[in-house]
């Protein structure tokens, strides 16, 4: 299968709070992964594809949270029953501030991946 991808794409456990939006139900996850597009995140609820989310993200590299907007592309069952969906979001209207970080960081982790597999 062919990479459709444009950005870098890491693995990495990062902090994040979302919620649908319009909606006042704040939940925690942890990424799977990331890049400067978008984030695979294990969730609690079955949400449709195309719904909105808002949220943050919590970088190590930042002192505070970026702040994104975000829909769901895709939904997948996990079978294990504390987190029993993976959702593929995509970041939308993200802001220069918050694409700069996230390449930086993508990047970053990147390269030390590739040092420690060499």
């Amino acid at each position: 299968m062919q990479e459709k991808r444009l950005s870098i794409r890491v693995k990495v456990c990062l902090k994040v709070a979302y919620q649908v939006v319009k909606s006042f139900r704040r939940v925690i996850s942890y990424t799977e992964d990331i890049s400067e597009g978008g984030m695979r995140l294990p969730i609690i609820q079955r949400l449709d594809s195309g719904i909105a989310l808002e949220g943050e993200v919590h970088l190590p590299s930042s002192r505070k949270p970026l702040i994104f907007k975000g829909k769901v592309v895709w939904l997948k069952e996990t079978g294990r029953p504390q987190l029993p969906f993976m959702a593929g979001i995509n970041f939308m209207d993200a802001s220069s501030e918050f694409r700069e970080e996230m390449r930086r960081y993508t990047l970053k982790r990147f390269q030390e991946e590739q040092v420690l597999n060499q």
